[in-house]
């Protein structure tokens, strides 16, 4: 971010709409790494090569996700790291490539035949779209920064989204800690946001 008058870093929120923020299934860093390059690999995939198992689980998920608008929604199923059974992602797309959609995507739990869903979770709580549209010609959107509010750690679909869009990202937690994420990997600040604002 050398040349402040050519490139911009685009700032959302996402905002709690009630409930418990953190009701959601936990992972360690390197399994959430390993997800979010998983995720974004098997979206590159045509759907065409999902096994029945996989349209099953996306049958579970989608009926599990009844009154959801999942229109423009994307599935994605991948083997559950910790469990038996499977992790199916719906995950909100644009028909826009330029438009990194943040949220809301859903983690679904199902069972190993993809029969039955165990638990979902929310991974945001409000869609947020980023886009660089408004922004005048000579600048270019170089990356973006977010508040997460469902976990003290950041969730899998911003390394999904920070690989599929070539851009780093920041992510402040509700615990105070700020994240970096970048082709693949995060990083945590030593200091939190409060001790920054603090010095």
């Amino acid at each position: 971010m050398s040349y402040p008058t050519r490139v911009i870093v685009a700032v959302a929120l996402l905002i709690a709409s009630g409930g418990n923020a953190f009701a959601i299934r936990e992972f360690d860093i390197r399994t959430i790494e390993a997800l979010g390059r998983n995720i974004y690999e098997k979206a590159r995939q045509a759907s065409s090569s999902q096994s029945e198992l996989e349209r099953r689980a996306i049958r579970t998920a989608s009926d599990a996700l009844k009154g959801i608008n999942l229109r423009g929604y994307r599935f994605v199923v991948l083997t559950d790291p910790k469990r038996s059974g499977l992790l199916v992602y719906a995950l909100a797309t644009s028909a826009n490539r330029d438009e990194i959609v943040a949220g809301v995507h859903y983690r679904l739990t199902v069972s190993a035949d993809g029969r039955r869903a165990e638990q979902v979770d929310a991974l945001s709580r409000t869609r947020v779209v980023i886009t660089s549209h408004s922004l005048p010609s000579k600048y270019n959107l170089v990356g973006f920064v977010l508040g997460q509010i469902v976990s003290d750690k950041p969730v899998e679909t911003f390394v999904y989204l920070t690989l599929l869009h070539k851009k780093p990202c920041m992510i402040a937690t509700p615990d105070g800690s700020v994240w970096w994420i970048e082709n693949g990997k995060i990083r945590k600040e030593k200091k939190k946001a409060t001790d920054r604002t603090a010095s």
